[in-house]
């Protein structure tokens, strides 16, 4: 986020999802770990409004005193000068309904109720969202409203016609997103060299977006999980990642797959293989020149061996700021 162009940052709000390594089950070190998060926060996205998932965490998770990790949270932003707007979802326990309900009212910056697509099939998922709407003390208005797809394909596309008709008072509501990710698990089925995967889940909305519709019905704003799986798993212990790159293009991703990272070679010749593929990828058409994005100038320094050959976290770095940055433009020009 840190490197995003300061145009791009204004067109787009991230929702982070706190993962179980960023905080300690120990409750001495609980506050500390939430301070550090939002340093961290602050550091990489500014004062900026985000969102701020919390589902992955211990719904109990409290410190030594009693305090929740969201109140924790909401403390530590204050001090920081971050501004998380917080999820919840219908399914998180009255404990932690009760921390969202005090923080959005100090904050005062509303809440996002995430909702799985499935829990759209219900009957009584209107009642649900209103109880939970006056629950936090909130009002439409104030309130936002995400759908999760999960994983998209070409033969899973979500239905945006019956989604639509299953959120009460669509055009009440703050703001109003769809989510859901195209982009495999892992790289474990690619062979070595260059391959392509849709970016279904682009593909699927903007076509709905551009088709002819009611004018009851409200577009939600695009979102997904840019160069990352839809659903998060633990890196398997010992994993050995392949010196590969993943390349957003517009309406596909550009997989520049490398070998393993960890072989029996001499050191330094592995790590190289990104050098090679950055060389490749800057004669591509895929590529946009060094000053489109900071994944761009980086994979134009690499090439030119001005930095580099690079790491799986800076590749990553580069093909999440690419994968922003030609979303942005797209949902821009429409």
């Amino acid at each position: 986020m840190r490197v995003l162009s300061p145009t791009v940052r204004k067109t787009i709000t991230p929702c982070l999802e706190v993962l179980p390594t960023a905080l300690p089950d120990d409750p001495n070190k609980l506050r500390h770990a939430a301070s550090e998060l939002a340093r961290n926060v602050g550091r990489s996205w500014g004062t900026d409004p985000l969102y701020v998932d919390l589902s992955y965490i211990q719904q109990g998770l409290c410190a030594e005193d009693g305090e929740h990790i969201l109140s924790l949270l909401a403390s530590a932003a204050a001090e920081y000068h971050i501004k998380p707007i917080f999820t919840v979802w219908l399914y998180q326990n009255e404990p932690f309904k009760t921390a969202a309900a005090d923080a959005v009212h100090i904050q005062d910056l509303g809440a996002a109720i995430r909702l799985n697509y499935v829990d759209l099939d219900k009957s009584d998922i209107a009642v649900g969202l209103n109880a939970l709407v006056s629950r936090l003390g909130l009002t439409r208005a104030s309130t936002d409203v995400f759908v999760e797809c999960g994983i998209i394909d070409d033969n899973n596309p979500p239905d945006y016609d019956w989604l639509c008709s299953r959120i009460p008072n669509i055009g009440d509501w703050r703001r109003f997103a769809v989510s859901g990710g195209a982009f495999p698990r892992d790289l474990m089925a690619f062979s070595v060299g260059r391959r392509t995967q849709p970016r279904y889940e682009w593909l699927h909305w903007q076509s709905w977006a551009l088709a002819p519709k009611l004018e009851s019905t409200r577009i939600p704003e695009f979102s997904d999980y840019t160069i990352q799986h839809a659903v998060f798993h633990e890196p398997p212990p010992g994993a050995n990642p392949s010196a590969s790159i993943r390349w957003a293009a517009e309406t596909y991703w550009v997989i520049m797959r490398g070998q393993a990272l960890r072989r029996k070679t001499k050191q330094g010749a592995a790590a190289n293989q990104y050098r090679a593929n950055a060389q490749l990828l800057s004669e591509f058409e895929e590529f946009s020149g060094p000053h489109f994005s900071f994944g761009d100038r980086y994979v134009w320094e690499v090439a030119n061996k001005l930095t580099g050959p690079g790491t799986p976290a800076t590749w990553i770095t580069a093909g999440v700021a690419r994968h922003i940055t030609v979303s942005s433009h797209q949902v821009a020009s429409l």
